[in-house]
């Protein structure tokens, strides 16, 4: 049965509709050269030593040494929040420097934030990208906490665009 309420809720849905059909196909398609990023990287603590990709790979970078050239953390009310950087050396010349941001409670099993590209070498000069990071605290192979780890995997997703 037809009535005026039903016709005026059915235009209202069918404008919202099509208001977000046209902001959905107005939004910019990622870059040409952009790839995702998906890989994990494991590093020994507390000295951060040369760390290595244990799962995945980065793009034209199949086997680099990876190195935190800075870090630093804080904490307040059981926060704790680590920046800095890590240095892909992929050899030839070419290495790839991101930075970070995480946070973590105390004595957590993970830490979670975002790194972007902030130098870019060889291959990489033009680099640009961000993404997503989670660190799994380590104790031997099996997971641990922020209190008693003696390695972290950091899990890295995102674009990257050469």
């Amino acid at each position: 049965m037809f009535s005026p309420t039903r016709s005026a809720a059915l235009r209202r849905v069918l404008l919202a509709a099509a208001s977000i059909s046209m902001l959905v196909a107005a939004q910019p398609a990622a870059a040409a050269g952009a790839k995702p990023v998906n890989f994990t990287v494991h590093e020994t603590l507390p000295t951060l030593g040369v760390g290595r990709i244990v799962r995945g790979q980065l793009a034209d970078c199949p086997n680099p040494a990876v190195h935190t050239t800075s870090s630093g953390g804080s904490g307040h009310g059981g926060q704790m929040v680590f920046n800095g950087s890590k240095r892909f050396d992929c050899g030839g010349g070419n290495s790839l420097t991101l930075a970070f941001r995480v946070t973590t409670g105390k004595c957590q099993k993970t830490d979670a934030g975002v790194w972007k590209v902030v130098r870019g070498r060889g291959v990489f000069a033009s680099a640009k990208g961000s993404g997503r990071l989670v660190g799994t605290y380590m104790l031997g192979n099996k997971p641990g906490t922020q209190c008693n780890a003696d390695g972290l995997d950091d899990h890295y997703t995102g674009m990257l665009e050469r």
